[in-house]
């Protein structure tokens, strides 16, 4: 399955673009820096990095697409690809048929270095949102919370190994 480019962010491939395997995305996971946008683009850009991430959301400006979204990004943790053991339905009805490598859309958001205490700015909410359009609209992903880290939907990594949102 090849899947299209989110058309409002800068194309800046990794060179793991190319090298990563392929997942099936029926997922997005927003995640937080810990520090800034360019300095997360540069870090993922380096030779000895722990892992990529599919898109960064900076405080000002469009977002930046780092990797394809058929191509496993690693800052998901064991989200990053799995092997669904059950067919997955998803938003436009098509069926994710069991066997297949899924995997979840990283999206990496700029903050001061403090998560805990930095919310998401007009321009990160505003590019999340489209960005849910957009995975919902061309990729099938449903625009809900996912129930588990291996169903689809949408969640965000809060601590390690734990794929949750808030209620």
């Amino acid at each position: 399955m090849s899947t299209p480019r989110y058309p409002r962010a800068i194309w800046r491939p990794l060179p793991e673009n190319s090298t990563q395997s392929t997942i099936r995305p029926v997922q997005v996971i927003f995640h937080t820096i810990v520090g800034s946008a360019a300095g997360a683009i540069r870090i993922m850009q380096g030779d000895t990095t722990p892992g990529e991430s599919h898109l960064v959301n900076p405080f000002v400006g469009q977002m930046t697409q780092l990797m394809d979204f058929d191509r496993r990004a690693d800052c998901n943790w064991k989200v990053n690809a799995w092997v669904t053991p059950v067919d997955l339905a998803l938003a436009d009805g098509s069926i994710v048929r069991a066997g297949t490598v899924c995997g979840a859309i990283s999206i990496e958001s700029e903050d001061d270095g403090t998560p805990e205490d930095t919310p998401w700015n007009a321009n990160q909410v505003e590019h999340f949102t489209d960005f849910l359009v957009f995975a919902h609209d061309h990729l099938g992903i449903p625009l809900e919370r996912c129930p588990d880290p291996f169903r689809p939907g949408v969640g965000y990594h809060s601590k390690p190994g734990q794929n949750r949102l808030a209620i």
